[in-house]
């Protein structure tokens, strides 16, 4: 197994060999498919930066295609065979300086280890590429990650709303910055990145 793939358990608990990579032009229509079943659920209906209601599915796939692959984005792939079952963008914030895990999506049955390794794939990305800081939001519920992001040393800086409808309480969650040019992190994101 190479060290961008993981054994998971699938919905009906068989092992799945689960591939995550760095997306290309190719992977288009499986990210489209992907983002089209993820906004039939309102909850996921801004999935990968694109807002969709539920009645609208005929994407044009030029404006999809500008949104994800441009100079200054990448998207983070989940496979299980060639079922696209995840995806991440991370984008590069000009005017303020930074990397942003803009938008992550798992598909509800294979959440938990897939997320965490598409978070590797990218941040090491970032370190080969030598970003300097990434920037990125937790869902208060959301402790699994809460207590990853602090295992590797981000920062909670302030607390920001999660969703648009701000009228509906624990709809909010943190965002976290990393700072890439501090050794400490990066050894401690290498090791929990081998140990993964």
């Amino acid at each position: 197994m190479n060290q961008n793939s993981l054994e998971s358990r699938g919905p009906k608990q068989e092992k799945l060999e689960v591939k995550i990579e760095i997306a290309t032009e190719k992977d288009l229509e499986a990210i489209k498919t992907l983002w089209l079943s993820a906004a039939k659920d309102k909850k996921d209906a801004s999935l990968l930066g694109l807002s969709l209601q539920k009645e609208e599915t005929n994407i044009n796939s030029l404006e999809f295609k500008k949104n994800l692959f441009n100079y200054d984005r990448f998207v983070v792939l989940a496979k299980n065979g060639s079922e696209v079952i995840g995806a991440s963008v991370l984008r590069w914030e000009r005017e303020a300086g930074f990397w942003r895990i803009s938008y992550a999506y798992v598909k509800p049955d294979f959440r938990g280890e897939v997320g965490l390794k598409m978070l590797f794939v990218g941040l090491n990305k970032l370190l080969d590429e030598n970003a300097k800081n990434v920037t990125f939001v937790v869902k208060r519920k959301n402790q699994k990650m809460i207590k990853f992001a602090k295992r590797i040393s981000a920062v909670k800086l302030h607390p920001v709303w999660v969703d648009k409808d701000r009228n509906e309480a624990g709809k909010f969650g943190y965002l976290m910055e990393l700072d890439l040019t501090n050794p400490e992190v990066v050894k401690k994101l290498k090791r929990v990145s081998n140990a993964s």
